[in-house]
């Protein structure tokens, strides 16, 4: 351009400083504003948006406020421009800076410039204001920007009403979400699924089940279609108030509505299943995890074979656990036992929730923890008690060698291959035993008898 003889203009510096700041180069954006200076080059409002706007990037909130102050001096008469107002960009441009840099305090200052200017600010601005209210749960700062907003005769939009009812969720007051809602339709303003969904997310963090339900029933009344992100804050809710058996039956409504769960969803659940002691459900949900081919986690994994141990362990100790030995092999007649867990390896071994990886989903860090406890839960099928237990009744011997001697008739699995596939250290005693106690396949040890 300019070796085409074509002068810029302030308008084609102001768009090359906005480009700057759009792509995170403060450097450049200032240093066009050098040469623009250096050319007599007069900047207008935009310019100096712009260059707040770059700030705000690289978290220089100083370096904001001095561009904020050469833009209103008076001084800048002496450089040949006169003194520029802010509007309601460059109020939203500042508090954007404020913001990002942690600095609610200072961000609430800036937002007094509205009234300072007489600016009448748009929703987009009352929403950045009410983003510094979110970073400390201050509710009573954004019913007041609300209010203001109500004087000036701004109408609320979506995003608005959104933020303002997640201030009251960070304040964990679900009953202020609610009548933020009802305020706003009394009005005659839209809410939307937006909003709607904040309010649900209001009622998780103050842990009020009962006025999440609630809401959902009021969400199905007006034939909102929930997301799957509002579902999760509602059968998290219901999970922390221990209400485990009615979050499965939000989860078949959800699946009515054709809201699909994803891995966060049954993760939930199983936690809650595992706290609860519901281990038949959890197994349900992993039933219909697989029908709605959900990929696996470590949580999930974690807390079914979790759930089986507990089982297991409260028979055992009741004396409930008969080993049988019909079909040539032992038998655990029980309903919980561990090995029966097995049926997550093979699962672990296809599913993956990040489809990028190449190797196998099992090979990846995040499952060890969950394989660690898949095999010590196969541990508890050659416990001493176990073998105590049986010996008057089936003649075995009370030896855990005699025991080890017995399982490792049945093809055992490669010990040491799987201890260097999931980087368990070779040397470690306590793997090595319980690999060669416990035949470990896809198919599993041991079978329930019927």
């Amino acid at each position: 351009m300019v070796s085409a003889g074509i002068e810029p203009n302030v308008n084609t510096y102001g768009a090359l400083i906005d480009g700057c700041a759009k792509a995170g180069q403060v450097a450049k954006a200032f240093g066009a504003y050098g040469i623009m200076s250096s050319k007599k080059v007069k900047p207008d409002r935009v310019v100096f948006n712009a260059l707040i706007s770059a700030c705000g990037e690289s978290g220089a909130v100083a370096r904001a406020f001095d561009v904020l102050s050469e833009m209103t001096a008076e001084s800048s008469e002496s450089k040949g421009c006169k003194p520029i107002l802010p509007d309601h960009v460059t109020v939203g441009a500042l508090m954007k800076t404020c913001i990002q840099a942690g600095q609610a305090d200072r961000a609430r200052e800036v937002y007094k410039m509205l009234q300072e200017y007489s600016i009448k600010g748009t929703p987009e601005v009352y929403t950045i204001a009410l983003r510094s209210c979110s970073l400390t749960g201050d509710l009573g700062f954004a019913l007041k920007i609300y209010e203001d907003m109500n004087k000036i005769g701004v109408q609320p939009d979506e995003m608005f009403l959104s933020a303002l009812v997640d201030v009251a969720g960070h304040a964990r007051r679900a009953d202020a979400a609610f009548e933020i809602i009802k305020d706003v339709r009394a009005k005659g303003f839209h809410v939307g699924i937006m909003a709607y969904s904040s309010c649900m997310g209001a009622c998780c963090n103050a842990k009020d089940w009962k006025k999440a339900l609630q809401l959902f029933e009021e969400i199905k009344a007006i034939k909102l279609i929930p997301t799957v992100p509002m579902m999760n804050a509602l059968i998290t809710s219901l999970c922390d108030g221990d209400q485990v058996l009615k979050a499965a039956e939000v989860l078949n409504e959800m699946k009515e509505l054709r809201v699909r769960p994803n891995e966060i969803t049954y993760s939930v659940l199983c936690v809650a299943c595992e706290r609860n002691g519901e281990a038949q459900l959890a197994l349900d949900l992993f039933e219909q995890l697989k029908v709605d081919g959900t990929g696996l986690n470590p949580t999930i994994v974690g807390c079914l074979t979790g759930l089986c141990l507990q089982m297991f362990s409260y028979d055992l100790s009741l004396g409930n656990i008969i080993v049988r030995f019909n079909q040539g092999k032992p038998q655990i007649d029980n309903k919980w036992p561990p090995g029966n867990t097995s049926c997550l390896f093979p699962n672990m071994l296809t599913s993956s929730s990040h489809p990028s990886h190449i190797v196998p989903s099992y090979y990846h860090p995040r499952y060890f923890p969950a394989c660690g406890q898949l095999f010590a839960s196969m541990e508890f099928c050659s416990t001493d008690k176990i073998l105590e237990r049986n010996t008057e009744k089936y003649g075995l011997p009370p030896s855990l060698s005699h025991w080890t001697a017995v399982l490792l008739l049945v093809r055992p699995m490669r010990a040491m291959d799987i201890l260097s596939n999931y980087g368990f250290p070779s040397g470690n005693h306590r793997w090595s035993a319980t690999l060669k106690r416990c035949f470990i396949s896809s198919a599993g040890l041991f079978e329930v008898s019927s």
